[in-house]
């Protein structure tokens, strides 16, 4: 059996993927998730953002019809941001705030660039692991 019918018919366990991962170009998302358990991690601030607490709701909400195990988290200061995304990255991780110029907004005038926190995720998550899309609002 190739990778490709091994990842089509068999419901594989993170070490599996892990061992397996070498040996193929591509990521390997098995197709059969019965061995998985999904998770998800909402990142939200409040600053300057009416309806930031129902919006974070609203995802959550989502995340979990969608069978994630969900944390949703409130921050308000960009320093803040980087612990709570390093103690997230075993999680699918949501970010919402405002930003300006490829940049997050946090209060008291703080601000990280977009493109740092993307290196962040890079360097940080095993090479296994799939980062799956980007979206930046």
């Amino acid at each position: 059996m190739n990778i490709k019918e091994i990842v089509e018919h068999e419901p594989l366990t993170l070490g599996q993927i892990k061992e397996l991962s070498p040996y193929s170009n591509h990521y390997i998302i098995p197709h059969k998730q019965m061995k998985a358990k999904i998770y998800g991690r909402i990142l939200y601030n409040k600053q300057h953002r009416h309806g930031a607490d129902e919006e974070a709701d609203n995802f959550e909400q989502a995340l979990e019809t969608a069978g994630c195990d969900v944390m949703k988290l409130q921050w308000s200061n960009t320093s803040e941001l980087g612990s709570m995304i390093d103690s997230s990255l075993t999680r699918i991780v949501a970010v919402m705030t405002h930003g300006y110029r490829g940049a997050l907004r946090g209060s008291e005038g703080s601000h990280i660039p977009i493109s740092d926190l993307l290196y962040h995720f890079n360097q940080e998550l095993p090479q296994h692991l799939p980062m799956v899309s980007t979206n930046v609002h």
